[in-house]
């Protein structure tokens, strides 16, 4: 960090993404958020199959429910 401080650099991320394609830790920040934004949809759809398949499996073996995490 203390190199990167040196060179101008807020912190060493920004100096390493400096010379990558992202170039700042907020590109990379806002990259990941609509990335997340975009695949939305698909995680519901993909939920949606698995709690079918989940209730499936407990009305024919037992078991308890499902708690999603997000």
């Amino acid at each position: 960090m203390q190199k990167a401080q040196l060179l101008g650099y807020e912190n060493h991320a920004a100096f390493m993404l400096e010379n990558r394609m992202a170039k700042t830790p907020e590109k990379v920040a806002n990259f990941l958020q609509e990335l997340a934004r975009k695949l939305h949809p698909l995680k519901k759809k993909e939920e949606e199959i698995f709690l079918k398949y989940k209730k499936e499996q407990v009305s024919e073996f037992g078991g308890v429910s499902l708690i999603t995490w997000l």
